[in-house]
């Protein structure tokens, strides 16, 4: 029986004990709670503004494409040097604004043949939807704006990006280009290699008909076996 008192004595210290200290910290453990409520509600109406302020930057990219499209053919280059302007402030971001903006800005200087100027923002558009199914298309025309400078090194490895992306559309016309510009290069061996890897992964497409048609020539003329 004095067993039992005892335990319930010390129960009961144990219990006045817990209680103490929270008295004693009631006002630390208050403000923990509080800052957790503070963080959630912080992170909530973030969540909100971030989703609001995308949706505006699209909307508002869209709305330079539109008023580009309506421009009277006559002021049409004025109109498309305030575009690229008007889209620099939306390329510096990230998400599917920066995305679209630096497309857009990448073909509108395309269609200028400024290749340099455009290989960088296909590139950016690249860098920013990576994992979109944008950036073998960003890569893709990447590598059309190196070879137009001449950096053939460059526009081999963008090719062969995009064309290593798992339903890419032109996937197999970047091999064959890959092969092409090896063959223009006279290195007939690793063109042959592209032109096989093109015929090996898309047997039935008009490409790799043309790739093979291009590996008989080029047995027939003796510079490879």
């Amino acid at each position: 029986m004095e067993q039992v008192k005892n335990i319930s004595k010390e129960h009961q210290s144990v219990e006045g004990n817990v209680t103490n200290f929270l008295l004693k910290y009631r006002l630390l453990f208050l403000g923990i709670i509080g800052a957790l409520i503070a963080v959630c509600v912080i992170f909530g109406v973030y969540t909100v503004i971030s989703e609001r302020s995308r949706s505006s930057d699209i909307a508002a990219v869209q709305e330079i494409i539109d008023t580009l499209g309506d421009a009277e053919e006559s002021a049409y280059d004025s109109a498309r040097a305030a575009a690229i302007e008007a889209l620099s402030d939306y390329a510096a971001k990230n998400g599917i604004a920066g995305v679209r903006a630096n497309m857009v800005t990448a073909d509108l200087y395309f269609a200028e043949g400024k290749w340099q100027e455009s290989r960088d923002a296909w590139l950016a558009a690249a860098q920013k939807g990576e994992s979109d199914y944008t950036a073998p298309l960003c890569w893709y025309n990447a590598a059309v704006c190196c070879e137009e400078l001449n950096d053939t090194e460059a526009a081999v490895s963008y090719f062969e990006r995009a064309a290593d992306t798992v339903g890419f559309g032109l996937a197999s016309r970047a091999l064959f280009n890959i092969g092409r510009i090896k063959d223009t290069a006279g290195d007939y061996e690793s063109a042959v290699e592209a032109y096989q890897r093109l015929n090996d992964t898309y047997p039935s497409d008009a490409w790799a008909a043309l790739a093979m048609s291009r590996i008989i020539a080029l047995r027939a003329e003796g510079k490879v076996l």
